[in-house]
């Protein structure tokens, strides 16, 4: 069916003009985890607690 090429060509070009918010969104996201994840060890390290988590039992 000629829809379905059609479809996804509709998709793709929609996906063009998206695509810079996307990518900016996703690497906001991106920085936003890693220096929640940054602020997260530092706080652990500052407390300096005998805390059990999954990668100090391996």
């Amino acid at each position: 069916c000629t829809c379905v090429s059609w479809g996804t060509y509709v998709l793709g070009l929609i996906w063009l003009l998206l695509h810079p918010t996307i990518t900016v969104t996703t690497g906001i996201a991106l920085i936003l985890s890693i220096s929640a994840a940054n602020t997260r060890i530092t706080l652990l390290t500052r407390l300096r607690k005998p805390v059990s988590t999954p990668l100090q039992a391996n």
